[in-house]
Protein backbone atom coordinates (compact mmCIF):
# COMPACT_ATOMS: atom_id res chain seq x y z
CA UNK A 1 0.00 0.00 0.00
CA UNK A 2 1.14 3.24 -0.72
CA UNK A 3 2.07 5.91 1.60
CA UNK A 4 0.09 9.00 1.84
CA UNK A 5 0.85 12.49 0.78
CA UNK A 6 -0.88 14.07 4.37
CA UNK A 7 1.69 16.17 6.60
CA UNK A 8 2.25 18.45 8.75
CA UNK A 9 3.50 20.87 5.66
CA UNK A 10 0.58 19.69 3.64
CA UNK A 11 -1.55 20.58 5.92
CA UNK A 12 -0.44 24.03 6.58
CA UNK A 13 -0.41 24.70 2.90
CA UNK A 14 -4.03 23.98 2.60
CA UNK A 15 -4.98 25.57 5.34
CA UNK A 16 -2.74 29.06 4.06
CA UNK A 17 -4.22 28.45 0.66
CA UNK A 18 -8.03 27.78 1.82
CA UNK A 19 -7.27 31.60 3.62
CA UNK A 20 -6.33 32.99 0.83
CA UNK A 21 -9.47 32.36 -1.06
CA UNK A 22 -8.48 29.65 -3.74
CA UNK A 23 -11.11 27.28 -4.78
CA UNK A 24 -11.22 23.65 -3.56
CA UNK A 25 -9.91 22.35 -7.14
CA UNK A 26 -6.86 25.31 -7.44
CA UNK A 27 -6.14 23.71 -3.99
CA UNK A 28 -5.94 20.42 -5.17
CA UNK A 29 -3.97 21.36 -8.17
CA UNK A 30 -1.12 23.15 -6.38
CA UNK A 31 -1.07 20.65 -4.01
CA UNK A 32 -0.96 17.27 -6.35
CA UNK A 33 -3.66 15.70 -5.01
CA UNK A 34 -7.54 14.85 -6.18
CA UNK A 35 -10.41 16.82 -4.39
CA UNK A 36 -11.92 13.51 -3.45
CA UNK A 37 -8.63 12.89 -1.16
CA UNK A 38 -8.77 15.96 0.61
CA UNK A 39 -12.61 15.26 1.37
CA UNK A 40 -11.07 11.69 1.99
CA UNK A 41 -8.18 13.84 4.76
CA UNK A 42 -11.12 16.20 6.27
CA UNK A 43 -13.23 13.07 6.98
CA UNK A 44 -10.20 10.74 8.03
CA UNK A 45 -8.39 13.58 10.68
CA UNK A 46 -11.18 15.40 12.55
CA UNK A 47 -8.68 18.17 13.97
CA UNK A 48 -7.79 18.81 10.60
CA UNK A 49 -11.07 19.29 9.43
CA UNK A 50 -11.89 21.69 11.93
CA UNK A 51 -8.88 23.78 10.98
CA UNK A 52 -10.42 24.03 7.80
CA UNK A 53 -13.77 24.64 8.31
CA UNK A 54 -11.89 27.69 10.80
CA UNK A 55 -9.85 28.63 7.75
CA UNK A 56 -13.09 29.10 5.72
CA UNK A 57 -14.96 31.49 8.25
CA UNK A 58 -11.97 33.35 8.44
CA UNK A 59 -11.47 33.98 4.76
CA UNK A 60 -15.52 34.70 4.53
CA UNK A 61 -15.47 37.66 7.47
CA UNK A 62 -12.20 38.91 5.56
CA UNK A 63 -14.17 39.32 2.37
CA UNK A 64 -17.44 40.29 4.86
CA UNK A 65 -14.56 43.33 5.81
CA UNK A 66 -13.66 43.71 2.52
CA UNK A 67 -17.00 44.34 1.30
CA UNK A 68 -18.03 46.74 4.23
CA UNK A 69 -15.45 48.74 2.82
CA UNK A 70 -16.72 48.99 -0.77
CA UNK A 71 -13.78 46.87 -2.05
CA UNK A 72 -14.67 44.52 -5.06
CA UNK A 73 -13.27 41.16 -4.06
CA UNK A 74 -13.62 39.22 -7.34
CA UNK A 75 -12.04 39.32 -10.38
CA UNK A 76 -13.69 40.76 -13.74
CA UNK A 77 -12.79 38.58 -16.83
CA UNK A 78 -11.22 41.57 -19.32
CA UNK A 79 -12.44 39.43 -22.13
CA UNK A 80 -15.61 39.37 -21.35
CA UNK A 81 -16.00 43.10 -20.41
CA UNK A 82 -14.79 44.09 -23.99
CA UNK A 83 -17.33 41.60 -25.56
CA UNK A 84 -20.32 43.35 -22.96
CA UNK A 85 -18.51 46.90 -24.41
CA UNK A 86 -18.48 45.87 -28.23
CA UNK A 87 -22.09 44.36 -28.02
CA UNK A 88 -23.50 47.45 -26.19
CA UNK A 89 -21.49 49.82 -28.38
CA UNK A 90 -23.17 47.89 -31.90
CA UNK A 91 -26.46 47.84 -30.71
CA UNK A 92 -26.45 51.69 -30.42
CA UNK A 93 -25.36 51.85 -33.91
CA UNK A 94 -28.18 49.33 -34.97
CA UNK A 95 -30.82 51.66 -32.76
CA UNK A 96 -29.08 54.59 -34.15
CA UNK A 97 -29.83 53.32 -37.91
CA UNK A 98 -33.28 52.18 -37.13
CA UNK A 99 -34.76 55.52 -35.60
CA UNK A 100 -33.43 56.93 -38.94
CA UNK A 101 -35.32 54.46 -41.04
CA UNK A 102 -38.03 54.80 -38.90
CA UNK A 103 -38.38 58.40 -39.06
CA UNK A 104 -37.94 58.25 -43.33
CA UNK A 105 -41.47 55.85 -42.35
CA UNK A 106 -39.96 52.75 -43.81
CA UNK A 107 -40.65 49.16 -42.19
CA UNK A 108 -37.84 47.71 -40.33
CA UNK A 109 -36.83 43.74 -40.94
CA UNK A 110 -35.34 40.88 -38.73
CA UNK A 111 -35.15 37.36 -39.92
CA UNK A 112 -38.57 38.01 -42.48
CA UNK A 113 -40.26 39.27 -39.67
CA UNK A 114 -41.33 42.71 -39.09
CA UNK A 115 -39.45 44.46 -36.11
CA UNK A 116 -42.03 46.22 -33.07
CA UNK A 117 -40.68 48.76 -30.93
CA UNK A 118 -44.01 49.17 -29.39
CA UNK A 119 -46.40 46.84 -27.00
CA UNK A 120 -48.31 44.01 -29.34
CA UNK A 121 -51.57 45.56 -27.81
CA UNK A 122 -51.10 49.05 -29.31
CA UNK A 123 -50.12 47.83 -32.95
CA UNK A 124 -52.01 47.95 -35.61
CA UNK A 125 -52.17 44.35 -36.48
CA UNK A 126 -51.51 42.67 -33.12
CA UNK A 127 -51.93 39.38 -34.71
CA UNK A 128 -49.19 39.38 -37.34
CA UNK A 129 -45.96 38.20 -35.59
CA UNK A 130 -43.22 40.87 -35.53
CA UNK A 131 -39.89 40.58 -33.61
CA UNK A 132 -39.48 42.57 -30.35
CA UNK A 133 -36.18 43.94 -30.69
CA UNK A 134 -35.49 44.62 -27.18
CA UNK A 135 -35.49 41.08 -26.55
CA UNK A 136 -35.19 39.65 -30.04
CA UNK A 137 -38.01 37.48 -29.70
CA UNK A 138 -41.34 37.09 -32.13
CA UNK A 139 -44.30 37.83 -30.12
CA UNK A 140 -48.35 37.61 -31.96
CA UNK A 141 -51.61 37.75 -30.09
CA UNK A 142 -53.47 34.24 -29.95
CA UNK A 143 -56.90 33.64 -29.34
CA UNK A 144 -57.68 31.31 -26.81
CA UNK A 145 -61.50 30.93 -25.57
CA UNK A 146 -62.93 34.68 -25.41
CA UNK A 147 -59.95 35.68 -24.24
CA UNK A 148 -56.41 36.57 -26.00
CA UNK A 149 -53.07 35.50 -24.89
CA UNK A 150 -49.73 37.39 -25.86
CA UNK A 151 -46.95 34.73 -27.71
CA UNK A 152 -43.51 35.06 -27.09
CA UNK A 153 -41.54 32.60 -29.19
CA UNK A 154 -37.60 32.76 -30.31
CA UNK A 155 -37.36 33.48 -34.01
CA UNK A 156 -35.82 29.69 -34.36
CA UNK A 157 -38.71 27.97 -32.52
CA UNK A 158 -41.25 30.15 -34.26
CA UNK A 159 -39.44 28.61 -38.24
CA UNK A 160 -40.41 25.33 -36.31
CA UNK A 161 -43.12 25.28 -35.71
CA UNK A 162 -44.74 27.48 -38.33
CA UNK A 163 -42.26 26.88 -41.67
CA UNK A 164 -45.34 27.77 -43.73
CA UNK A 165 -46.62 30.77 -42.39
CA UNK A 166 -43.26 31.79 -41.61
CA UNK A 167 -42.25 31.53 -45.19
CA UNK A 168 -45.57 33.36 -46.04
CA UNK A 169 -44.61 36.79 -43.29
CA UNK A 170 -40.95 36.79 -44.89
CA UNK A 171 -42.31 36.55 -48.60
CA UNK A 172 -45.16 39.45 -47.94
CA UNK A 173 -42.61 41.36 -45.92
CA UNK A 174 -40.21 41.72 -48.52
CA UNK A 175 -42.51 42.45 -51.23
CA UNK A 176 -43.73 45.11 -48.90
CA UNK A 177 -40.18 46.62 -48.29
CA UNK A 178 -39.39 45.78 -52.42
CA UNK A 179 -42.92 48.25 -52.84
CA UNK A 180 -41.64 51.01 -50.53
CA UNK A 181 -38.48 51.06 -52.22
CA UNK A 182 -39.67 51.51 -55.86
CA UNK A 183 -41.69 54.63 -54.46
CA UNK A 184 -38.80 56.51 -52.70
Amino acid sequence: MRSSKYNSNIRAKVLMYVEDGRTVKDICQAIGISDMTLLRWRRRYPDFDEQYINAVKRQHEGVRALRKLGVRTYRRNAEKLQQTAHKRLESEKIKQKHQKLIKEGKPLVHEGFLIRYNNVWTDDNPFEPCVNYSNGSVEYLKRKGSRYIQVSLSVGTFKRAYPAYYRQLAEKNAALIANISQVN
